[in-house]
């Protein structure tokens, strides 16, 4: 255990805030803060020749914390290069933690250099994510740790960072947080269902109201038009449709149990009629990964229903979703309860890869692999070409190389590997430079004595005229990465809108590179409203293609979970002023065709498998509905169409908006 850092110093964005010594509940050294406010704390990093060798030696970094409030936390830690000068740059690892027991948070400081976005889960922890500027840890001089705004006053405790090479044991002691229902045990709210008797009474009572939903279209495809001045998404009948839907419209929301078994109140055999709500997860797209896995929402279904409980699911399932006025069953649902009910559905495909990768998850875009995965992942078409409720499907959603303006070529020219993209790059370079090696120098300031130079890693300086024909083979790379896949799936499915890729945010105009290969841009809008002028951009940058939002959505913390949504809202009636203002005035959006609530249900208390645990659904852990909520989802989703007519006007009430919490 090495102690590199100096003493901390605190600032405080509201008056009230402060920081004493104190102790962790363990009897460990602490300093304990009180505030509402943003707190914002530095660690100076320790000059001198062991503080650097314990960084260039350590594996990891600790730092002890203790926070017991009635709802997550998520703090960000900043490592900083050149703290305070121009040249600074900071990696940011932003890290969810436990409610009610001490944990520690554990760096590993090898996922500075950010080649991992979302890091894997360690005991203690929600969502653990990596964004920023790739750093050195042996270059470190500041680490800077930032505790997020709060609704209320909040006590936290935080201990001294240290440098190790073993993790810690993180022990869970003390009461159960999770009842035999999945219900958080901390904490009472209205709504929470009692008992297990009055569970299954709504579950059956719910059931005998649900009508059987029979829909669907006999011919046709959707497609897309222009009308009125408006992108307009067509059914297969030739009628205007504006795409509201539900993203993950499952029968399961499940998370890990393994090492926090005593956390449950109850957890029944993985044998008998429980064992379609146990699995195992042996690896998840952030890393290795194993746990068994359980799903309360399926074990609830399975005490209210035994046998019967999935086409129970389907009936109730279709009922309301049509009955809440949604016309779209959207990514990642249950395909098989979207063809038996006849609602439009969208899809994801699987994404095509390489094994040797240019950063993070951006694949060897030039290279025979990626062509012939890309063929491959596009065959999952086959079976749905004639599937005339499809509305279309997405290539992709949030890929993690997108979050962030990463040049992309440039990172592929300091790493090591011999990829068909870089053998492109030098190929692009010895054709703009004449072949010759002399004029390539000049521009880019470099002294190579041949082009077979550039096989190498270089981590030298660039040129102005380099960063130009890095960003320029960027381009080039992303137009590639979306034209590949593309092709390969028009192939395959010429029938089906192709709906892009959901980016996370539009960090780059990169993005935009490719998108004549695609009928309609996809992001994904994490925000209180949709931007119009952000939407009409969007669609010029891609060439006046229609817009369509993958996932939004706001939460509360009057409700049974710890954290409330990456957008916020005071309450569960505000979450539907939120959804009502977001619809209503982005349905006259004249670029936009559509835009998909995520999720249908509530997320797991400790945490889905990678943390998330969002007040997020349409319907909590036992089935029932927000009602609050769902009144003014419905209430809106009957009147799109004549919104986006023009005979009714939007709303203009907003929601009232808390803090994030959590995530």
């Amino acid at each position: 255990m090495h102690a590199c850092f100096g003493e901390p110093s605190f600032t405080f964005s509201d008056s009230a805030g402060k920081a004493i010594a104190s102790q962790f509940p363990d009897g460990g050294k602490a300093h304990q803060i009180t505030a509402q406010g943003k707190t914002v704390i530095l660690y100076p990093v320790l000059k001198g020749r062991d503080a650097k060798a314990a960084i260039i030696n350590g594996k990891f970094m600790v730092l002890p914390i203790y926070y017991n409030e009635p709802h997550a936390i998520q703090p960000c830690l900043a490592f900083y290069e050149n703290y305070g000068t121009n040249a600074s740059i900071h990696a940011d690892i932003n890290y969810g933690v436990m409610v009610g027991f001490p944990v520690n948070i554990v760096i590993e400081l090898s996922s500075l250099n950010l080649s991992t976005l979302f890091l894997p889960r360690r005991p203690g922890s929600f969502k653990i994510m990596a964004t920023g500027d790739p750093v050195r840890p042996e270059a470190i001089d500041m680490l800077v740790l930032t505790i997020p705004e709060s609704a209320a006053e909040y006590t936290v405790y935080i201990g001294n960072p240290y440098l190790t090479n073993e993790i810690p044991d993180t022990v869970f002691t003390g009461e159960p947080q999770v009842d035999k229902l999945g219900q958080w045990m901390r904490k009472e709210w209205s709504g929470k269902t009692k008992n297990e008797a009055e569970m299954i009474s709504n579950y059956q009572q719910w059931l005998s109201e649900a009508q059987p939903v029979n829909m669907g279209y006999a011919s046709g495809f959707f497609t897309t038009t222009m009308r009125n001045g408006m992108h307009t998404l067509l059914d297969p009948d030739g009628n205007p449709f504006f795409s509201l839907g539900v993203d993950c419209v499952l029968h399961h929301s499940d998370g890990p149990v393994t090492g926090a078994e005593g956390l449950h109140e109850e957890l029944p055999p993985k044998t008998g009629r429980f064992a379609p709500a146990w699995s195992t997860i042996h690896r998840s797209h952030t890393s290795e990964y194993s746990a068994d896995m359980f799903d309360f929402a399926a074990a609830n279904l399975i005490r209210a229903f035994g046998d019967n409980w999935y086409e129970a699911w389907c009936q109730l399932t279709a009922y309301r979703l049509k009955h809440w006025g949604f016309n779209t069953i959207a990514n990642w649902s249950d395909v098989k309860l979207a063809k038996a009910c006849g609602l439009p559905y969208v899809i994801e495909l699987p994404y095509p890869g390489t094994e040797m990768c240019l950063f993070r998850d951006f694949p060897d875009v030039f290279s025979p692999e990626y062509q012939s995965d890309a063929e491959r992942c596009a065959e999952y078409l086959t079976d749905y070409t004639e599937d005339h409720n499809l509305i279309g499907y997405f290539m992709r959603n949030e890929p993690n190389f997108a979050f962030g303006d990463y040049n992309i070529a440039m990172l592929m020219l300091q790493s090591c590997g011999d990829t068909y993209s870089r053998r492109e790059f030098i190929s692009d370079m010895k054709r703009g430079y004449a072949n010759d090696i002399h004029l390539f120098n000049k521009g880019w300031g470099t002294a190579f004595g041949s082009f077979d130079a550039l096989h190498k890693p270089y981590t030298g300086q660039y040129s102005h005229e380099a960063v130009q024909c890095l960003n320029d083979f960027t381009k080039k790379l992303f137009r590639q990465f979306i034209k590949v896949f593309a092709l390969a799936c028009r192939a395959v499915d010429p029938n089906h809108l192709n709906l892009g890729l959901r980016w996370a945010w539009i960090a780059s105009d990169n993005f935009y590179e490719g998108a004549e290969f695609v009928d309609v841009f996809s992001i994904n809008c994490y925000s209180d409203a949709i931007d119009p002028n952000l939407i009409a951009r969007i669609s010029q940058m891609a060439g006046g293609k229609p817009v369509i939002i993958g996932e939004f959505h706001a939460g509360a913390l009057d409700a049974g979970l710890p954290t409330n949504g990456i957008r916020a809202v005071a309450n569960q009636n505000e979450r539907g002023y939120f959804y009502s203002y977001y619809i209503e005035n982005g349905a006259v959006i004249p670029e936009l065709v559509g835009a998909h609530y995520f999720q249908y249900n509530d997320q797991p208390v400790l945490g889905r498998f990678d943390g998330e645990n969002c007040n997020i659904g349409l319907v909590d852990v036992c089935g029932k509905p927000y009602e609050a909520f769902i009144t003014k989802v419905a209430q809106t989703n009957s009147k799109i169409q004549a919104i986006r007519a023009g005979f009714i006007t939007p709303t203009d009430r907003k929601p009232i908006l808390a803090p994030k919490e959590g995530f």
